[in-house]
């Protein structure tokens, strides 16, 4: 059995003293959601300041467990007030016309390998009006209150429907989660 393996079981056997359909939901305080993006001369950097989520444990395995979280968009904050404006504006995010952005899980698997990653979730991004598949490979681990998930990923803005013009740089968006969840 590999380390990554035998960590694997270790979080698995942490969930089983979890009750069927225990639903923990996201600390704001202790969780955050941030994103980076590619700006003319550099990189924007920021984070979004009210979110809310769940994740909903089925018995002992997180693998079959459902995953869920809203953002709110205008509560975005970037490095300067300047890109927060730009970035809330219809040529970024949209947050006027589109306010909330949607995953929702549709599997979660365990994953193997040299990364920090545990589970690879599966599930549809609904951001700006448009639901794209997306894939977020995260770290799980149980904590005494609960659970907290690492991980990242990234978005294209085309592919939501967001121009990506001159001000704007670069196409992609990462967007890193930092979660803590608890009954």
């Amino acid at each position: 059995m590999t380390a990554r393996s035998f960590a694997a079981a270790i979080a698995a056997l942490a969930f089983t003293a979890t009750a069927p359909a225990d639903t923990l939901r996201f600390s704001n305080t202790a969780s955050r959601i941030e994103f980076a993006c590619a700006k003319k001369g550099g990189a924007c950097t920021g984070q979004f300041k009210r979110f809310a989520g769940t994740v909903t444990l089925a018995g002992d395995n997180f693998a079959e467990a459902k995953f869920a979280f809203e953002i709110e968009l205008d509560s975005l904050k970037a490095d300067n007030d300047k890109f927060t404006a730009l970035l809330a504006s219809p040529e970024f995010f949209d947050a006027h016309n589109h306010p909330i952005a949607r995953f929702v899980s549709r599997r979660i698997r365990v994953v193997s390998g040299d990364g920090p990653e545990s589970h690879l979730i599966l599930g549809d991004l609904t951001f700006h009006g448009v639901t794209r598949d997306v894939r977020i490979p995260v770290a799980a681990a149980a904590t005494p209150g609960g659970l907290k998930l690492i991980g990242e990923f990234v978005i294209h803005r085309k592919d939501f429907g967001l121009a990506a013009g001159e001000k704007t740089g670069n196409d992609e968006i990462k967007l890193t989660l930092t979660l803590h969840a608890g009954r």
